[in-house]
């Protein structure tokens, strides 16, 4: 009794000590879970999480010395998972990509708390067409649900398509190369990446345009890269307002409308489905479609973003923001310069020209939305194509700038990079 009335006290705060400590999971189970995330050498978990509905949530990390496209992902804790969720993320070597937020998470079969199970990515390598896997082991706790701050899935996430070469015209790519699907943004440390969320990386020069891509292992856009994607494009049914190649116009993306935030650039959507995007929903006025393109400030038809690719989606190929390509004209006449004046493609002037940034088709003008020529004016000035938010009529997929000098910058000029 004398014991208890002396260190009582003492007894009765432990007791609470320990209630609290009760209270808040200190003794759960999930909460003693040691949490990792090993994978073989190369690869790393840069970030990791399990939510309360058994989905992992990966950020991946690669040093294998060469840019790999995670195609697949996996997650068990039933022994070897089987892929699940199919992806297309490019991860450079030395880099790390959320490999499945556009998802909100891969579901893991047989998860409980705490989780303990495997992981497979199926993966390939630049210049490889062999798919790999690999397998690494994460445990963790269970969170509550794990939502990402952008609601918009894998608004984050490094995209980049694989554009197939044209080897039968001297002025296209022969081989496949890699382009980003989304204009050029900046990541907010200078670096440029191609992501659905945030708005284009603009007010920048060709010179630093060339360097931000050079310094994420790519490079501006060469002419010939962009009429390879031009051809493309211009041969997909599903680019043309009226479903036919060359009847009607093609689509021209986002090209001008009246009062903010509709005059300037804008973000795009992670849903390839959504290509009439305004920054924040998908919206336009089915009533409306110029052929050609209006400066009337209105969102017809014709505002659509997306063009379709022989296999793949790209956005903002016309319109958004203008796009800087590798190189500079030369005034004058015959063969190697370009011509002076400002003219429609159907110009018969352009012959040259038109084969090597222009339509397929010599008749086809502005009034089949394939954009408009601006004559090179000075030499050395650099190749700026396919228009912006601010072109109106003059947006398209063949649009070409030549009026600007290399130490140009706009808020409707940005750029994309391929490799």
């Amino acid at each position: 009794m004398e014991f208890l009335m002396t260190y009582g006290w003492a007894v009765i705060i432990m007791l609470v000590v320990v209630a609290v400590l009760f209270y808040l999971g200190v003794f759960s189970s999930s909460s003693s879970t040691p949490k990792s995330c090993a994978f073989p050498s190369g690869f790393s978990c840069n970030e990791f999480e399990v939510d309360s509905d058994g989905r992992l949530l990966l950020d991946v990390g690669q040093a294998t010395g060469r840019t790999i496209t995670v195609t697949g992902i996996g997650c068990s804790a039933d022994g070897m998972p089987a892929i699940t969720s199919y992806v297309s993320v490019v991860i450079r070597s030395g880099s790390h990509a959320w490999v499945n937020n556009y998802t909100n998470g891969t579901a893991c079969s047989g998860a409980s708390s705490p989780f303990k199970g495997k992981v497979i990515l199926q993966y390939t390598v630049a210049g490889s067409p062999l798919v790999r896997n690999v397998v690494g082991d994460v445990s963790a706790p269970i969170n509550g649900n794990t939502s990402f701050v952008n609601s918009g899935g894998d608004a984050f996430a490094d995209r980049w398509i694989l554009v197939p070469g044209n080897p039968g015209n001297p002025n296209c790519m022969a081989t496949d190369f890699w382009v980003m699907k989304y204009e050029a943004k900046n990541n907010g440390s200078g670096t440029a990446v191609s992501t659905s969320g945030g708005n284009p990386w603009v007010s920048i020069n060709q010179t630093n345009a060339q360097a931000a891509c050079a310094a994420v292992g790519g490079h501006l856009l060469t002419l010939a890269e962009a009429q390879t994607i031009n051809l493309n494009v211009a041969a997909q049914a599903n680019n043309w307002i009226s479903g036919v190649i060359g009847t009607g116009c093609m689509y021209g993306g986002h090209l001008e409308c009246g009062g903010a935030p509709c005059n300037m650039a804008f973000n795009a959507s992670s849903d390839d489905n959504q290509g009439y995007w305004n920054g924040t929903s998908a919206v336009w006025d089915t009533s409306i479609q110029h052929c050609m393109f209006s400066s009337m400030k209105d969102r017809g038809n014709e505002t659509r973003r997306t063009f379709f690719l022989s296999g793949e989606v790209i956005w903002d190929w016309s319109g958004n923001v203008n796009e800087w390509l590798n190189g500079t004209c030369q005034m004058g006449s015959g063969a190697g310069y370009w011509y002076a004046t400002n003219a429609e493609w159907n110009n018969g002037n352009l012959g040259e020209e038109r084969a090597l940034i222009g339509p397929p088709n010599a008749s086809w003008n502005t009034g089949k939305g394939v954009g408009y020529y601006l004559s090179c004016n000075a030499n050395g000035h650099p190749f700026l194509r396919g228009g912006s938010w601010s072109s109106g009529s003059m947006a398209g997929a063949f649009t070409m700038f030549l009026t600007y000098s290399p130490s140009s910058s706009d808020t409707n000029i940005g750029f994309r990079c391929a490799r």
